[in-house]
């Protein structure tokens, strides 16, 4: 089935959080990853949006492993 208006609004809104709190820690691939779909929700483009969210989940996870790892020099520093 297809995403509803409110899916699409969801969506849409979780990556614009998204693409705002990634760029304000530097985290500028993964801005630009939920950019993209932010613009793809905005667009009603959502048919195959698995790939972007999988990319997404890829770069949080490699985002939160370099903060993990700076917080730990930061404070051995």
């Amino acid at each position: 089935t297809g995403a509803t208006h409110e899916d699409q609004d969801a969506i849409r809104r979780a990556a614009h959080t998204m693409k705002s709190s990634s760029a304000i820690v530097g985290a500028l691939a993964l801005s630009q990853a939920a950019r993209a779909l932010e613009m793809r929700a905005s667009a009603g483009q959502l048919a195959d949006c698995q790939n972007a969210v999988n990319e997404i989940a890829e770069l949080f996870g490699e985002t939160t492993i370099a903060i993990d790892e700076w917080r730990a020099h930061a404070v051995t520093g």
